[in-house]
C-alpha cells in the first residue's frame, strides 16, 4: 500500500484506514445504495482511473464521476 494515501492506523487491531476517491455524490439519482466502505481492489480501481485520466483536460468533478461509474461495484464484492 502507498503510505501517502494512509488515514489512519490501530497498531492494536492491525487496522490501516487509507483514502480512495468516491466522493462524487448523483444529486439526480432516484435510488441510493448504502453499503461498506470500499475494499482494497476498488480503491486500486479508483487510482487507476484518476491516474488514466490525468492527461485529459476535464475538472475533477468529471474524474470522481468516472471513478465512481467504474470502480464502485467493480470486482469481488465481500460477503459481510
Amino acid at each position: 500500500m502507498n503510505k501517502t494515501f494512509l488515514l489512519e492506523r490501530d497498531e492494536k487491531k492491525n487496522l490501516e484506514m487509507y483514502y480512495a476517491p468516491f466522493e462524487h455524490v448523483n444529486e439526480h439519482a432516484k435510488i441510493v445504495i448504502v453499503g461498506i466502505t470500499p475494499g482494497l481492489h476498488q480503491m486500486k480501481k479508483s487510482f487507476e482511473i484518476v491516474w488514466n485520466n490525468g492527461d485529459e483536460v476535464i475538472g475533477d468533478e468529471e474524474v470522481l464521476e468516472k471513478v465512481k461509474n467504474h470502480s464502485g461495484f467493480e470486482g469481488p464484492m465481500r460477503k459481510t
